[in-house]
């Protein structure tokens, strides 16, 4: 357990495992370095793994300021920066793949030799020229559920997240997890998500992209992930045929093998 100092009593809690290329992991929508824990320890084997809790998530501080993609994308970048981290592979689990795309967005590639995108789509919400997604008044209503029943909204997510429900245990801890994050702070990030598009930044991404995709996500249609591999240079589509929305564990051992492939040919 380690933690890096932001700013004066603003801590982010991180994990580190291994030696060699950075290997970064970026949590979803109210999730934690929990979820890596595994893949941590896989990576470790042959590279740096470390995976971070964004502010107000997991064992980082709480704090009601700074919660964006924009304000997660330059903590990620005050970390690289700081700990002199470069050559990284950054992958984005959900909304980890939005931060990973906002610190493109604003440093470009630097520090960063490659990004792995965990079945997230560029757009969250549905538009006139984007089908796909959470309908915007539902996504409002979703975020005054938080306020009502936490605990109750956040299972709701999980019942979208595999492929097959999970064992009883596995709910628990993530749930858990989810919970840390107070209800306003995950409210804000879910507005933050919905109103987020990528697509204008993917003809302009170069960073070699990975795009590990369920074949059965209920929130990432394999044609989302189409569309990247069509509009993103150098991104190349992997589809994980037993999985839902999180196939790093759904797939631990294919995941791992196929982001290593694709590290080693960087």
């Amino acid at each position: 357990m380690y933690y890096f100092d932001l700013e004066q009593d603003l801590r982010l809690h991180y994990e580190e495992q291994g030696e060699g290329r950075p290997v970064v992991f970026l949590p979803g929508w109210a999730g934690s370095t929990r979820a890596f824990r595994h893949q941590l320890s896989l990576f470790a084997q042959r590279h740096r793994a470390i995976a971070i809790d964004y502010r107000g998530h997991g064992k980082s501080t709480q704090t009601p300021v700074g919660h964006s993609l924009t304000g997660y994308a330059r903590d990620l970048r005050a970390f690289l920066v700081v700990r002199d981290l470069r050559g990284a592979v950054l992958v984005g689990w959900s909304m980890g793949a939005f931060v990973a795309w906002e610190y493109l967005r604003q440093f470009g590639s630097d520090r960063l030799a490659g990004f792995v995108n965990v079945d997230q789509p560029p757009c969250d919400s549905q538009r006139p020229d984007w089908p796909h997604g959470f309908d915007l008044l539902d996504a409002c209503r979703f975020v005054t559920s938080l306020q009502v029943d936490q605990a109750e909204t956040s299972r709701q997510v999980l019942d979208l997240v595999f492929k097959e429900p999970p064992a009883t245990t596995d709910v628990e801890w993530l749930l858990a997890e989810m919970l840390r994050v107070s209800p306003p702070v995950a409210g804000v990030m879910l507005v933050d998500n919905m109103a987020y598009d990528a697509r204008p930044l993917l003809p302009r991404v170069t960073l070699p992209t990975l795009l590990c995709w369920g074949r059965h996500s209920a929130l990432a249609p394999l044609s989302t992930g189409e569309f990247i591999a069509q509009t993103q240079p150098n991104a190349r589509l992997v589809v994980f045929e037993e999985s839902g929305h999180s196939p790093f564990l759904e797939e631990p051992a294919r995941f791992h093998d196929e982001v290593a492939r694709f590290i080693a040919d960087l």
